[in-house]
């Protein structure tokens, strides 16, 4: 229905339609429309309409969206949002027209708090709209502070205790409840655990999974509480990265929301990358060319050398990083058991492998069919145990130097363990056939 009064560009009847869905609703519709036809929609709704709209579209959508109102009604509606919510729109704005907003808005120094942190830092995720209570307050006027707070705050569920600034831990409202006065707030204290605001989210979302917790305190060097975290709002943050983390394993950028030229452009300069690394795939096989003419029936096995030993440096890689991004590390004791399991599989293949060229090498009546099907069963297990090496050992030691492990993407890991089977598969048809 929304579209078409869109379509017949009757767009009050559009909105009538469109205010009725739930605001998560409300975006996934309203970015199925042109862009054009989003701004005219837009300026039927109303600035508490807008707000809430907002939230649930993406940072970059958002900024899009907002920068076609005026000033002065951008300063109404962010002014209605979470400031978490909306320093992740006015993150996106260009330098000017991020000034110019954050002159007009009323918490200018809170904002700019969250904006000098980096993206994957918890500080750029903080809130400080949540109920802080001081230790030595009586429970009666910890529940009348509550109660004039409850408006102003994100949640009310968890209050956090602190002594001069400095974080005690936390209380739940339903303690809160059923104590009784005269007793002092801090006697209901849970030692709930923190983040510094310069902790990664990886490690934000790790302590609040183990502690099943839905706010978490975010604290200075000298612990001072500075501001929460939302589960929320992690959760949320952690998708995008997972999502960028994927991107990187492909060797892509993320392209899905620009249009076909600019995606082309994007992926152009990896493809190119990844074009030149296998040049020396293509060098090494031409140096056992000799070996190749000589025993065709090795050609047949290349793929499946390749294959396999690319499939397992992946799926270790994909274990490693979702190991770092857990536990911020990995341990001698993972990469340990990755290659065993790895040593297990290339057991496995490389015994069926054999069997399999001992036959098809009798079928095509080739000479030595025992040393030929040992080469591959071999070249099989060798290969299978170099690829979990590398997809562990390489994501690792970027991690070590501070590099974003994902780099290590799955087609850079692959080349390589390609041209190594690819030299060790040959390299043993030389040897144990005795093919010059």
């Amino acid at each position: 229905m929304i579209n078409k009064y869109i379509n017949e560009k009757q767009f009050k009847k559009a909105y009538i339609e469109f205010i009725k869905l739930h605001p998560h609703d409300q975006a996934q519709a309203l970015v199925q429309l042109d862009f054009i036809d989003q701004v005219r929609l837009l300026h039927y709704l109303k600035d508490s309409e807008l707000s809430e709209l907002l939230t649930y579209l993406d940072s970059e959508d958002s900024a899009k969206l907002i920068t076609e109102l005026d000033i002065l009604r951008q300063k109404n509606v962010l002014d209605q949002m979470d400031i978490d919510d909306a320093v992740d729109i006015i993150d996106e704005l260009e330098d000017k027209e991020q000034e110019a907003i954050l002159n007009l808005l009323e918490e200018k120094e809170e904002y700019q708090k969250l904006l000098n942190y980096d993206e994957d830092e918890a500080g750029s995720l903080m809130t400080f709209e949540y109920v802080e209570i001081e230790s030595q307050t009586d429970v009666k006027q910890a529940l009348k502070i509550l109660i004039e707070k409850a408006p102003l705050v994100e949640s009310i569920t968890t209050m956090f205790i602190t002594r001069n600034k400095q974080y005690l831990g936390t209380v739940k409202l339903n303690e809160l409840i059923k104590a009784k006065s005269p007793l002092l707030i801090d006697t209901l204290l849970t030692e709930t655990p923190y983040i510094k605001d310069k902790d990664d989210i990886d490690k934000t979302i790790h302590i609040m999974r183990e502690y099943g917790l839905y706010e978490i305190a975010v604290c200075n060097d000298e612990e001072n509480l500075i501001g929460i975290i939302t589960l929320d709002d992690a959760i949320g943050a952690y998708e995008i990265e997972a999502k960028e983390d994927f991107a990187k394993l492909s060797a892509i950028t993320d392209t899905e929301d620009k249009n076909i030229l600019k995606a082309s452009l994007h992926r152009l300069p990896w493809l190119v990358i990844l074009l030149l690394a296998t040049i020396p795939i293509a060098l090494a096989s031409s140096m056992f060319e000799e070996v190749i003419l000589s025993v065709t029936i090795l050609s047949l096995f290349q793929p499946l050398i390749l294959d396999a030993s690319g499939d397992v440096a992946t799926q270790t890689l994909a274990v490693t990083l979702r190991k770092l991004n857990q536990e911020d590390k990995s341990t001698f004791k993972d990469g340990s058991k990755e290659i065993l399991t790895g040593l297990i599989n290339g057991i496995i293949l490389g015994m069926t492998s054999a069997v399999i060229t001992y036959f098809l090498a009798h079928i095509f009546k080739m000479d030595q069919p025992f040393m030929v099907s040992l080469v591959v069963g071999l070249a099989l297990l060798l290969s299978v145990v170099i690829g979990p090496v590398l997809g562990f050992m390489i994501p690792v030691t970027l991690n070590k130097f501070k590099l974003d492990p994902a780099v290590a993407s799955g087609p850079f890991i692959t080349t390589l363990v390609d041209i190594l089977s690819l030299v060790i598969f040959f390299g043993l048809a030389t040897i144990l056939l005795g093919v010059a």
